[in-house]
């Protein structure tokens, strides 16, 4: 599915969820159908939600993280048959990230709405179905998307501190920081697989303390991105910095 920002992709794969089976790989990684924001993720739908069964974490939520998000569409991409979500970046160099996704999940059709001229990868033969912008999709505010952003990161989350040890930072160590202001990570297992999106609450040589859903297996790596989270009286407030939690 390919389409400019509120078209009315996510109404369409829900649609099809109605009539079809099928896994949903989710390439946006800010405005997510499924899973935790800064993530590449897969689900599948129960009824008329879909469920995270698995997740790579990219630690931003700007689709403009080509490599990082095309990587993780080929990762991800394994189980067939799959509906694609892309974000609404459709030009310059969300046009190239468009193509580049279409490459890495080896797609089968793509189906554009909004936009009558998708970008597809120069080779492309397979079959394109043009649609026109849905007459029922809203329009969203900026101030929507971030609340809507903050609430997938608030499910992801759950209220539990861990204590970890014997973990590795990837790509370095954390950068100091405050109680107000806390790097969002992935907690790794020794595999590599992520398992759990968790906020880093300490990082000392005595301790590493993490807010998240307990993890189904021992932890062995903290993965660090540019996403930050300030604790507020109803859940977290996402921010994403220019600058890694980690030691440069």
């Amino acid at each position: 599915m390919i389409g400019p920002t509120d078209a009315g992709k996510s109404s369409f794969i829900r649609m099809l969820a109605w009539q079809r089976r099928f896994a949903l790989l989710d390439l946006d990684p800010g405005q997510k159908m499924v899973g935790p924001p800064g993530t590449v993720s897969r689900g599948r739908f129960v009824g008329e939600q879909p469920v995270c069964d698995r997740f790579a974490f990219i630690g931003s939520t700007n689709a403009l993280a080509i490599a990082r998000i095309v990587g993780a569409a080929a990762k991800l991409s394994e189980t067939a048959p799959f509906v694609v979500n892309t974000s609404g970046f459709v030009s310059g160099p969300g046009g190239r990230l468009q193509a580049a996704s279409i490459a890495a999940v080896d797609a089968d059709i793509v189906v554009a709405i909004g936009m009558e001229t998708p970008p597809v990868p120069r080779s492309w033969s397979r079959p394109i179905i043009v649609l026109p912008r849905s007459p029922f999709a809203r329009r969203k505010s900026a101030a929507r998307r971030r609340h809507l952003r903050e609430q997938a990161l608030d499910r992801s989350l759950g209220l539990e501190t861990i204590a970890l040890s014997g973990v590795t930072f990837e790509p370095a160590l954390p950068v100091d920081f405050t109680g107000a202001d806390r790097p969002v990570c992935a907690l790794a297992d020794a595999s590599g697989e992520d398992m759990a999106i968790a906020i880093l609450c300490a990082a000392d040589p005595q301790r590493v303390l993490v807010c998240c859903k307990a993890p189904p297996q021992r932890v062995a790596t903290v993965r660090l991105g540019h996403l930050w989270a300030s604790p507020t009286r109803s859940g977290w407030r996402l921010r994403e910095r220019l600058e890694p939690a980690w030691r440069g």
